[in-house]
């Protein structure tokens, strides 16, 4: 120790070769069902059973023991060795390095089971036809079993936490009902119900009402209204306790020091698990739309909806830069306050899953399609769909860093809101030949503040818009059973995604560039 004092050492063990994980998954699907006619009446019962299991290797971690016992020359095979610390490449023996360095092993394995009843059909009589009915019952069991080696459990290995084993189960059993009723030729409800019991949050019972009015042969109107509910997943109640390094802004020791440590991203210890106090997610749902295909264009149908969710309890990740850019403290661990009032330097960020807010979002989807039939040339459709986020707001919420009743649309938050997504689909077949492109496109939108050259400006950080090829062909082989080949390719000009201040790309957009694929569908019967 060339300092002559004690002190706490921040490194990178660069030498001893970069961490390196490796994820094994193994999973298979089992699905097997009768159906039937009795009477007037359709059938169908299935069974499910699926399992999961996932290998979790992390090579080249860095034992704490290890490494503090090598700090202080009692490092290596025969406890007498150094480990030096300093210097972008130091120089260590194989030796000591291989003697701090350790591997962790998890094993995670899910599994689920169901059994599920259907029924469908029609009885009676009203004006506008006849009544249907469609009723059914179901059971299901989730469970999640996660395993950890002795020594990633007990907290020797540097940035993880003490990550402990989990062994939790879900069952369900449920039941619904729907009714169509055609109350007049040109009028027709839908009323439907379902139960759900859960073992873990108690029972739910969600309605759902429609109505549909077509006046004219080419005119449809029509409505619904519905309720909704999510309980969290095993992942987002019992995500074991996790320490790594993440980057953050102390936007409030800034505003005192003004340091470039302080004003800039910096390296932090961070502590992320899940939230066994969660409670689930419950909505509610408006949709009011109306489909036209007028008469005098034959193929052409366009339909334009109205849609409206309120979402109470949502489930969010608890991201500590937000509380720290609105000058809040929760999750965010410090150093004694200084004689001057300027706030400690943050020691480590706690970070986990919340229920925080009534969330108020609605749009629009609108849908243009036309399709066309010719002798020689075959058949065509195009189609171009678009959807609009006109508010997404929050109508209730203790979060210091949301403004209540501020839209968000166009913006980013947990995750990015765009106001507008649009795609265009062109399709072709003749017969066995067929062909496909889409085009994706997805608007700009903010994405916190811009920095420039270090320095915080008043200007929003705005993510580029983006647009995406796909081209698929397909020909479908008549004599080995209608097996069909598809060819194609995603992103085929090769798009990079647009520019953001992290290194996710968002969930609207793909890094993986052009990617090109092979499909072969055989049926057997």
């Amino acid at each position: 120790n060339p300092f002559g004092t004690d002190g706490e050492l921040r490194s990178r063990a660069q030498d001893v070769g970069s961490r390196d994980y490796s994820v094994e998954s193994t999973a298979w699907r089992f699905v097997a069902g009768l159906k039937g006619l009795l009477g007037n009446w359709d059938w169908l019962a299935t069974v499910l059973l699926a399992q999961n299991d996932v290998t979790n290797t992390g090579r080249n971690e860095i034992s704490r023991t290890r490494y503090q016992q090598a700090l202080l020359g009692m490092g290596g095979p025969n406890g007498d060795m150094y480990y030096n610390p300093f210097g972008e490449q130091p120089q260590n023996s194989a030796e000591v390095k291989n003697w701090i360095s350790a591997t962790h092993l998890g094993n995670h394995e899910s599994k689920a089971s169901g059994l599920e009843f259907a029924v469908n059909g029609f009885f009676g009589a009203r004006a506008g036809g006849p009544v249907g009915m469609a009723a059914g019952a179901e059971f299901r069991k989730n469970e999640l079993d996660q395993w950890w080696d002795e020594q990633t459990m007990s907290d020797d290995l540097a940035g993880f936490g003490v990550l402990v084993p989990v062994s939790a189960d879900r069952s369900v059993a449920s039941a619904y009902i729907e009714f169509s009723l055609p109350l007049h030729e040109t009028f027709e409800a839908q009323l439907a119900a379902r139960y759900d019991h859960y073992d873990d949050f108690g029972s739910t019972t969600n309605p759902k009402v429609a109505l549909r009015w077509q006046p004219i042969p080419s005119l449809m109107f029509r409505g619904s209204y519905s309720t909704s509910f999510s309980p969290p997943s095993f992942n987002e109640l019992f995500d074991p306790v996790a320490m790594e390094l993440q980057w953050y802004i102390d936007t409030v020791r800034c505003e005192y020091t003004g340091l470039e440590e302080d004003c800039s991203w910096w390296e932090y210890p961070s502590q992320y698990s899940g939230n066994p106090n969660l409670d689930p997610e419950e909505g509610e749902s408006w949709f009011v739309g109306m489909v036209w295909e007028p008469e005098s264009v034959p193929g052409l149908n366009f339909q334009l909806d109205f849609w409206k969710f309120e979402h109470e309890n949502r489930i969010v990740w608890f991201d500590p830069q937000n509380v720290l850019d609105a000058g809040g403290d929760q999750g965010i661990q410090r150093e004694p306050t200084g004689p001057d009032g300027t706030p400690g330097r943050i020691m480590w960020v706690e970070s986990t899953n919340m229920n925080v807010d009534k969330l108020l979002t609605q749009g629009f989807d609108t849908t243009i399609r036309y399709a066309w039939s010719t002798q020689r040339a075959g058949n065509f459709d195009i189609a171009l769909i678009h959807t609009y986020v006109d508010r997404y707001e929050f109508t209730e919420t203790d979060d210091w860093w949301l403004e209540q009743g501020k839209n968000y649309a166009g913006k980013s938050l947990d995750k990015p809101i765009p106001r507008n997504r649009r795609n265009l689909n062109f399709s072709w077949n003749m017969g066995p030949h067929g062909a496909a492109a889409n085009l994706h496109y997805v608007g700009e939108y903010e994405s916190g503040e811009l920095w420039v050259d270090g320095q915080r400006t008043d200007q929003p950080w705005t993510v580029d818009s983006q647009a995406t090829l796909d081209l698929q062909y397909s020909y479908e082989f008549e004599k080995l059973r209608q097996a069909r080949l598809r060819l194609g390719c995603i992103n085929c000009t090769g798009e990079i995604p647009p520019l953001t201040w992290s290194a996710a790309p968002g969930p609207y957009h793909d890094p993986r560039g052009r990617v090109y694929y092979i499909r072969w569908h055989q049926p057997i019967r």
